[in-house]
Formats: structure tokens, C-alpha cells, sequence
């Protein structure tokens, strides 16, 4: 300390603390947001009230008044910070009383796997009944499906679960769940897949399915795009969201 410098309670105060913590002077001063000679300034009794006070009690787990040594009461040490990386901030947000959960439940459907491209038979097989997601409380016909085969790897898994609102519009681009006529009598076809279009003429989805070589650009290729007749579409319906049930 130099010949001219006063000790002080902040100086003692400041120190004290820091050092119960393990902090050492660089440290305290990277999470405060001043140098490392700004914290030996206060230290040394050179500084009485330094700017970023507020931020030194707030890091050190303490209260200004305490630090200045205008009372006793030092805080709660829960208010401490030393193992942050960051000095604290301001929420973004809060949650604000329970989570209200879903009760609604909509039913799971099941079917039989048949075909390389992920076909398999929608044929009103009604598993059980499960928790519908948000999305779906309360949307009229609401189901889910089982994920067949590795048609859609990686995007989707085999043994996922699909969530779907039939009452969506289809876009291009969405991920959807298309029933195709097959023969008559014979429940429909259903596809896993990525709309493209559909118009008077044909419906066209697109399929991934896992392979070493996959590549975001390659299912682009006429390999991996399914053409169906426009005759011959049941429905085109909407996964809104996909998990384990």
C-alpha cells in the first residue's frame, strides 16, 4: 500500500471476500467487467466508491452496504456466483405458476410394413390411446401413427411416433402422412414422406432412407421421388410433431 493510501473497510471488505472465495483479482475482474488494476486500486484503499460497486457485490455474493461498511448484514451467500462463468444478467423470461398439461388423448394406429419405400398399411388398427402434444389439444380427428422402416432416415426413425391434424393445409416442404387407393377392398397404402405437390394429375412425395453416402442435396434426385396418381390419393395429412409416446 502506498505512504498516501487510507485502508478502508471496502479495500478489507473487497479482499476478504474474494479471497473466501477462491477468486483471485484477475478473475473478479473479468466477471465484473473492469481490469485487473481497477480491483488492486480497491484493494489498496485507492478507490472509496468505484463505479461498478453494484457488480462487485453482486459477483462477491453481498450487499454494497456491507462492502462499504455501513452495516453487518453481508447477504445471502446463495446470491453467490463464483462458480459462473458470467456475471449474472436478468432473465429473459419466467414461468409463471404450474405447466398445464394435456389431457387429451388421441388414438396411436398401427399397421402392417410392406415395401423398400416405406409403404405400409393404414388399416385402422387402433393400439391405444395417447397423449396428444399442444398442437393438438382439442383438434378435431387428431391421430398418431408408428414410424415404418428407415424410408425417412435421418430425419425420422423407425418406431417413432407421428403426430398428425388431418385439418391443416399441406404445404410444400411439410412432412406429411399420404394414404394411396390400392386395390379395391384393400385398406389403403400409407406413405411417411415430404410433400412436394399435388395437382389434377399426380401427387409427388420425397423419401431420404439411410445410407452411408446420404447427403442434404442427393433425395432431389428422381431416385427418391415417389409419383402417385391424383386418383388414387385418399388423403395427405400433416405431421405437426414427432417423439416417443
Amino acid at each position: 500500500m502506498s505512504a498516501d493510501a487510507k485502508p478502508t473497510a471496502l479495500a478489507a471488505r473487497v479482499k476478504a471476500a474474494r479471497e473466501a472465495l477462491g477468486l483471485s483479482q484477475p478473475a473478479l475482474a473479468e466477471r465484473v467487467g473492469m481490469s485487473q488494476q481497477g480491483i488492486g486500486a480497491i484493494e489498496a484503499g485507492k478507490s472509496d466508491r468505484p463505479k461498478k460497486l453494484r457488480e462487485i457485490a453482486r459477483v462477491l455474493g453481498t450487499t454494497e452496504g456491507w462492502l462499504l461498511g455501513e452495516t453487518e448484514d453481508q447477504g445471502s451467500p446463495e446470491n453467490r456466483e463464483a462458480d459462473s462463468t458470467y456475471p449474472l444478467h436478468q432473465p429473459n423470461a419466467e414461468v409463471r405458476g404450474a405447466v398445464k398439461l394435456s389431457r387429451h388423448r388421441i388414438p396411436l394406429y398401427g399397421g402392417g410394413i410392406g415395401g423398400t419405400d416405406g409403404r405400409f398399411v393404414l388399416n385402422g388398427q387402433r393400439l391405444k390411446d395417447v397423449l396428444a402434444p399442444p398442437s393438438l389439444e382439442g383438434v378435431r380427428n387428431a391421430y398418431s401413427i408408428y414410424q415404418y422402416g428407415t424410408s425417412m432416415e435421418p430425419r425420422y426413425f423407425a418406431g417413432e411416433v407421428h403426430f398428425v391434424n388431418p385439418n391443416l393445409p399441406v404445404r410444400q416442404g411439410d412432412f406429411v402422412v399420404a394414404q394411396i387407393f390400392s386395390e379395391e377392398g384393400e385398406p389403403p397404402a400409407a406413405y411417411v414422406k415430404q410433400f412436394i405437390s399435388l395437382n389434377s394429375k399426380e401427387l409427388v412425395l420425397k423419401q431420404y432412407e439411410a445410407r452411408e453416402d446420404w447427403t442434404e442435396k442427393e433425395p432431389e434426385s428422381e431416385k427418391y421421388i415417389l409419383r402417385f396418381p391424383a386418383s388414387q390419393v385418399v388423403s395427405v395429412h400433416v405431421i405437426v410433431q414427432t417423439g416417443r409416446e
